[in-house]
């Protein structure tokens, strides 16, 4: 080989190099380009659709609901008695950023409390206060304890359910919030969703540290391979379209397939097992009674589609000392188009009737368990 093809070679090589080189670097400002665009985009969208949440001090719970909120129009304000639009919601909370009445935090005098935490389903979306299974049971608990010739008790039922909040979220909320409050009980109510950790309306308020911060919290909580699979997620495109993947209206199917992709995924069990330990530890250390109530979608009540899930899911809260619940059975009661909220035909969010039935269902689980 000749002095002039070596170094013909040798120029060919530097030039290839030089192409991968650049290649990898267009690639890589693609990526922080595209990334901080949806990632903005998403955050301004985000905020304007769920306007009744603000901020956490607590990056762990992301968001939590706006204090002395009112969704209602200034003349249904004035005036109650306006018959309001049928497929209308409206949302009040409290100073405390508790969706019901005005109440001190400190208990008063033989009153019971029961702290209710959840996702949009504990929260009541679709129904007005006054329509979710907390104001139910509340109101049924203090009827019959009137009627009882037990010493009186009053019993405040504290909805503390959250739109978009998973397993962590709540646990986290338990932890920090709702122990102030000197429960008696709580009833954890879980639904599909809640199982996994990337909630888009969670990772959407976040700086990028905060988002970190959580990142780091997880991998705490599950096995090596799960924070190895984490980290290759980071890496790559996936946490992108899992910002940019939330969903408005999805057909039926899409629900099934998702859902049955977060049951695939073992690093979520595994997760959801450390939350439970977590939570099986604050309920001995405080002494609180857990119910833990798990719904299913509407269209369950004609195929019971996620059973074997929802039993083990229910058999390791039992293993952790909780009564357990699968709504299932209260749904069972009824047909699906009075399950469904007033004219909006979606498959997770029960009704005003659909919350009563919740509600006697919890009820009498609180008279078989002695709870009350």
């Amino acid at each position: 080989m000749n002095k002039k093809t070596k170094k013909s070679k040798i120029k060919n090589k530097s030039h290839l190099f030089k192409k991968i080189a650049m290649l990898i670097i267009v690639v890589l400002l693609f990526y922080l380009i595209l990334k901080i665009i949806i990632s903005d985009q998403y955050k301004d969208i985000t905020f304007t659709s769920v306007g009744v949440y603000a901020k956490s001090n607590n990056p762990i719970l992301g968001y939590e609901l706006r204090s002395g909120l009112d969704t209602r129009p200034k003349e249904l304000r004035q005036n109650e008695s306006i018959k309001k639009q049928s497929i209308d919601w409206y949302l009040q909370t409290n100073k405390q950023g508790i969706r019901g009445e005005e109440f001190n935090i400190e208990k008063e005098q033989n009153e019971k409390r029961i702290v209710v935490v959840g996702d949009s389903i504990s929260l009541g979306l679709g129904v007005d206060n006054h329509e979710t299974f907390s104001y139910y049971l509340e109101q049924k608990l203090n009827e019959i304890s009137t009627k009882s010739k037990e010493p009186k008790k009053h019993y405040r039922v504290i909805n503390f359910g959250r739109s978009g909040y998973n397993t962590i979220q709540e646990v986290e909320l338990i932890k920090t919030k709702v122990l102030d409050y000197k429960p008696d009980l709580i009833i954890l109510q879980f639904f599909y969703n809640d199982f996994s950790w990337n909630e888009p309306l969670l990772n959407a308020m976040l700086t990028q540290k905060e988002e970190k911060e959580v990142r780091n919290f997880v991998k705490r909580n599950v096995p090596l391979t799960c924070k190895i699979k984490m980290k290759l997620e980071e890496l790559v495109f996936i946490d992108i379209f899992m910002k940019t993947k939330y969903p408005g209206r999805i057909t039926i199917q899409q629900l099934i397939d998702e859902t049955n992709k977060l049951f695939e995924n073992k690093c979520n069990w595994a997760l959801f097992e450390s939350q439970m330990e977590k939570l099986s530890k604050i309920a001995k250390n405080e002494d609180i009674p857990i119910l833990f109530v798990t719904a299913p979608y509407i269209f369950e009540v004609e195929n019971n589609l996620f059973g074997d899930f929802r039993e083990r899911i229910n058999d390791i809260a039992k293993k952790k000392g909780f009564i357990t619940i699968d709504l299932l059975e209260v749904y069972n009661q009824t047909t699906t188009d009075k399950l469904h909220y007033e004219s909006n035909i979606e498959e997770i969010h029960p009704g005003s009737y659909g919350h009563k039935l919740i509600s006697n269902r919890i009820y009498d689980e609180l008279l078989k368990s002695a709870l009350i």
